[in-house]
C-alpha cells in the first residue's frame, strides 16, 4: 500500500501530465482549424426559392410569396463539414426579422448542435454559431424568410472557431478537479466523508431538473440569458466591469448592470467565453448556486442549532422548499434564488450577534464579517431581497431593542454596515448616481404598483400540488407553487399547535411571529393597496412588484422553526419523516418540470430576442412599443443618421463604443448627427483631436450632437465610467483585500490561543 504522501505525489504528477497533454492537444487542434469555402457567391451549390439573384445578392419581398407565409429562402450547400464548431457570418438588409438555422440532411441532423439564429431587422450583420459532433456529408444551412418585408442577403460565409476545443479543454480540467476533490474526500475520516456525500446527494437531488436537455421556458429565463450575453460581449470588447448591455433593445444600450448587480453572472459569462452554449453555461451556474446554497445552509444551520444531524435535515428542508425550487426552475428568478443562498448565513450572523454574552472583540469582528459576507452576497444578487432583509432585520432589532443596543451587538451591527457599504461601493455608487441623476422609469411612480391582487391566496399555502408552470397573474386559477411547501407548512402548524397547547413554550414565539408575518405580507389579504395610497413607506416598498417575494423569508423562518422543533424533540423518526417529505416533494417537482411547458434549447447569442418586454430602466419618454415596431424613427443599430451632413460612415461598433467618419455639409449652418445609442449618462463623443461634443437626447432618447462647420474627421462615441465609479471600484477591491487579511489574522490568533485554552 502506498503511503499518503506518495499518493499525493502520484496524484500531483498525474495532474501535471494530464494538464500538459490537454494543452498540447488544444494547441494542435487550434493549429489544424481549416477554412470552409462555402459562401453566397457559390450560388450554384445552394438551393434558392422565390428569390431573385443579381449576381451579388439575393432579394425577396412579399410580392414573391403569399404574404405572411414562411418559406425556406436559401438552403444548402449539402457539402462536407468536418467535426467541430463553426461561425456563420450573414450580411443582410431587412425591415422584418428573419431566421437562419444549421442542420444536416437526412438522419444526420441530430449530429448538429444549434438553435435558430435571428436576423434582426435593427441590424445588418449577424454571427451565428453551431457545432458538429461528427463529420457531416450533407451539411445544410437554411435561411428562412418570414413572409414579411423586404429582405436582401448580401453574403454568407462559414468559418471554423475554437469553441468546441476550448470547451473540451475546460471539461478535462474540471474533471481533473473533481477527481482531486474525490481523492481529498476519500482521505477524510468516515463521519466527515458521510457528511460530504450527504451534501453532494442533496445538491444532486435539487438539481435533477437540470439533467434534461435544454431548459424549461421560464418566466425570466431569456432576460437573464441576455444579461449573461451582455457581459460576454463587454468582455470580448475589453470592457470591465460591464455597464451597458449592447444586446438588449437591439443594441441601443441598456444599463442592466448598473441597476441590477450581475457580479455572480461573470461565472456563466466566463463559461461562454470558454466555448459552452448559452444553455449549458446557465445550467452550470444554476447547479453551482444549488451547491452553494446546500453548503451555506448546512454550515449555518449546523452552527445555529449545534447539531450536524439537524443541520443536514434543515439543509434538505430549505433547499427543497417549494418557493425556492419555483424560483430556480419555473420563474428562473436568478437574482432571487442566488440571494436565497446567502440568507442562512445572514441568519447565523444575526443569531451570533444577539446570543453573544460578552464584548469579545474577536467575536464581534467575526460576526460583523459574516454579516458583511451574507449582505454582500444578497446585494450582489438581488436588490429587492436586500430591501426585504433590511425590513425584517429592522423589525427584529426593534423588538429586541435591549439586546440591540448592547455593546457586543450594536458594535457588530455598525461594523457590518460600514464593511458592507465599503465592499459594495462598486455597485452602490453607480446605482445611486443613476437613480438620482438619470430620469429613468425606475425613478418614477410607474414601477409602484397596486400589488395586492398579485398576492398569494391563503389557501395556496396548503395547495401542495399546484402546477409548477403556473402564472403570477391576478387570478388564482393557474397559479404557481406560491407556498413554502408541504414539510415547512407542517412544521409551522405543529409549532403553532404546541405553542397554543402549552403557553410555556415561548421559544417558538419569535420564529412563529416572523413566519406568520412573512406569509401574511405575501398574501392578497394584507391591505397593500390601502397602505400604498396612505403611506409613503409602503408606497416605496411596493416596488417589490409581487407580494409573494416575502415567501423567501417565510422559507427561512420556517426552516429555523423546524430547527427549534428538532432541538426540543430530537427523535430519529421526526428527522427521517421530514427528510422523506422533502425528498418526495422534490421528486414530484422533477416530474412536474417534465410535464410543464416547453423545453427550450438556446445555443448562441444570435438565438436570443433583442428586445425586452418591460420598460424598467428605459429613459423617461422612450416609447418602447414604437421602438420595437419602428414608429417615429426606424432606429437601426448600425445606421447613423444626420441632418446637413455630407457624409456619415460607420467604421466599427462594439459593446461600449462606436467609431464613425463624419463630414459636414458647408451649405448649412447646423450639422446634426443622430447616433443609434440611448443617451444614458456616461457617453461621450470625442473627435481624433480630443475635442468633445455636448450630447443631447433626440427622438426615442437616442444620442444627438452637432459638429462645427467644415468638420471632416473621425468621431468616437463611447461609454466611460465617471471618476467616482472608478474610485468606488478601487475602494471595494481594497476593502475586500483588507477584510480577507483581517479574517486570516483573526483565524491565526484563534488557532494560536486554542491549545492554551484547552489546557
Amino acid at each position: 500500500m502506498l503511503s499518503k504522501r506518495k499518493k499525493i505525489i502520484a496524484l500531483a504528477a498525474l495532474n501535471i501530465l494530464i494538464i500538459l497533454l490537454a494543452f498540447a492537444w488544444f494547441l494542435y487542434a487550434h493549429r489544424n482549424l481549416k477554412p470552409v469555402g462555402y459562401t453566397l457567391s457559390d450560388i450554384a451549390d445552394w438551393k434558392v426559392s422565390y428569390a431573385a439573384f443579381d449576381g451579388a445578392s439575393l432579394y425577396v419581398d412579399e410580392s414573391y410569396v403569399d404574404s405572411g407565409t414562411p418559406i425556406n429562402l436559401i438552403w444548402g450547400p449539402y457539402g462536407e463539414l468536418p467535426k467541430g464548431s463553426y461561425s456563420v457570418s450573414v450580411n443582410y438588409e431587412a425591415d422584418a426579422s428573419q431566421k437562419v438555422y444549421a442542420t444536416a440532411a437526412g438522419e444526420d441532423h441530430h449530429l448538429v448542435t444549434s438553435s435558430e439564429g435571428i436576423l434582426n431587422w435593427h441590424a445588418d450583420h449577424v454571427v451565428y454559431q453551431f457545432e458538429c459532433s461528427e463529420n457531416l456529408n450533407r451539411f445544410q444551412l437554411i435561411i428562412r424568410y418570414s413572409g414579411y418585408g423586404n429582405f436582401r442577403v448580401n453574403s454568407i460565409s462559414i468559418t471554423p472557431n475554437n469553441n468546441r476545443n476550448k470547451r473540451i479543454l475546460t471539461e478535462v480540467l474540471a474533471a481533473l478537479l473533481i477527481l482531486d476533490a474525490c481523492f481529498a474526500v476519500s482521505a477524510l475520516p468516515l463521519k466527515q466523508r458521510r457528511v460530504v456525500l450527504a451534501l453532494a446527494g442533496i445538491a444532486l437531488l435539487i438539481s435533477l431538473p437540470l439533467a434534461f436537455r435544454g431548459h424549461q421556458d421560464s418566466d425570466d429565463l431569456e432576460v437573464h440569458y441576455l444579461r449573461i450575453e451582455a457581459i460576454v460581449q463587454a468582455l470580448r470588447s475589453g470592457q470591465f466591469p460591464a455597464r451597458i448591455s449592447s444586446i438588449c433593445h437591439y443594441g441601443l444600450g441598456y444599463p442592466f448592470s448598473i441597476y441590477y448587480n450581475d457580479i455572480f453572472l461573470y461565472f456563466p459569462a466566463l463559461l461562454r467565453l470558454l466555448g459552452f452554449s448559452v444553455n449549458a453555461a446557465y445550467k452550470i451556474y444554476a447547479f453551482s448556486i444549488n451547491f452553494l446554497t446546500v453548503l451555506i445552509a448546512y454550515v449555518s444551520f449546523s452552527r445555529i442549532f449545534r447539531s450536524k444531524k439537524s443541520g443536514m435535515v434543515l439543509t434538505l428542508l430549505y433547499t427543497t422548499a417549494s418557493y425556492r425550487i419555483l424560483n430556480v426552475y419555473e420563474r428562473a428568478a436568478v437574482g432571487e434564488y442566488t440571494a436565497q443562498a446567502f440568507l442562512p448565513l445572514a441568519a447565523l450572523a444575526v443569531y451570533w450577534m444577539f446570543s453573544a454574552r460578552e464584548a469579545d472583540y474577536k467575536k464581534i469582528f467575526r460576526n460583523a464579517l459574516i454579516l458583511t459576507a451574507a449582505m454582500s452576497g444578497i446585494i450582489g444578487s438581488h436588490i429587492l431581497t436586500t430591501i426585504l432583509f433590511a425590513f425584517f432585520l429592522g423589525i427584529f432589532c426593534l423588538l429586541k431593542w435591549k439586546m440591540t443596543f448592547r455593546k457586543e451587538t450594536f458594535t457588530a451591527l455598525v461594523l457590518a454596515v460600514i464593511f458592507t457599504i465599503a465592499v459594495n461601493l462598486y455597485f452602490l455608487v453607480p446605482l445611486f448616481d443613476y437613480h438620482l441623476n438619470v430620469p429613468s422609469l425606475i425613478s418614477t411612480d410607474q414601477n409602484n404598483y397596486f400589488i395586492q391582487l398579485r398576492g398569494v391566496s391563503p389557501a395556496q399555502f396548503f395547495a401542495f400540488s399546484q402546477n409548477l408552470n403556473g402564472s403570477s397573474d391576478y387570478f388564482v386559477v393557474g397559479r404557481s407553487q406560491f407556498t413554502p411547501g408541504f414539510p415547512l407548512m407542517i412544521v409551522f402548524v405543529i409549532a403553532l399547535g404546541l405553542r397554543l397547547y402549552d403557553p410555556r413554550k415561548k421559544q417558538y414565539d419569535f420564529l412563529l411571529f416572523f413566519s406568520a408575518l412573512a406569509m401574511l405580507l405575501s398574501t392578497d389579504v394584507f391591505p397593500w393597496n390601502h397602505l400604498i395610497i396612505h403611506s409613503k413607506f409602503w408606497h416605496t416598498l411596493s416596488t417589490i412588484q409581487f407580494p409573494w417575494r416575502f415567501l423567501s423569508f417565510a422559507v427561512l423562518f420556517e426552516t429555523l422553526l423546524a430547527g427549534q422543533l428538532l432541538r426540543d424533540y430530537d427523535f430519529v423518526k421526526v428527522r427521517w419523516a421530514l427528510a422523506a417529505c422533502a425528498v418526495l416533494m422534490m421528486c414530484w417537482f422533477t416530474g412536474n418540470v417534465m410535464n410543464s411547458g416547453e423545453i427550450r434549447w438556446i445555443y448562441d447569442t444570435s438565438s436570443l430576442q433583442a428586445e425586452l418586454t418591460g420598460t424598467m430602466y428605459l429613459l423617461e419618454g422612450t416609447k418602447e412599443y414604437d421602438l420595437i415596431q419602428g414608429y417615429d424613427i426606424g432606429i437601426k443599430a448600425n445606421v447613423i443618421e444626420g441632418e446637413h451632413m455630407a457624409a456619415l460612415d460607420l467604421f466599427s461598433r462594439n459593446s461600449y463604443s462606436l467609431k464613425m467618419y463624419a463630414r459636414a455639409d458647408d451649405s448649412h449652418e447646423v450639422h446634426h448627427v443622430i447616433v443609434p445609442i440611448f443617451n444614458y449618462k456616461g457617453y461621450h463623443a470625442v473627435d481624433e483631436d480630443g475635442n468633445e461634443f455636448p450630447l443631447s437626447s433626440g427622438v426615442q432618447n437616442v444620442i444627438t450632437f452637432d459638429v462645427p462647420d467644415s468638420f471632416d474627421g473621425t468621431i468616437t462615441v463611447a461609454f466611460r465610467d465617471p471618476a467616482s465609479w472608478r474610485a468606488a471600484l478601487l475602494i471595494s477591491a481594497v476593502s475586500v483585500i483588507l477584510l480577507a487579511a483581517g479574517y486570516v489574522v483573526w483565524k491565526k490568533r484563534i488557532n494560536a490561543f486554542a491549545p492554551a485554552a484547552a489546557r
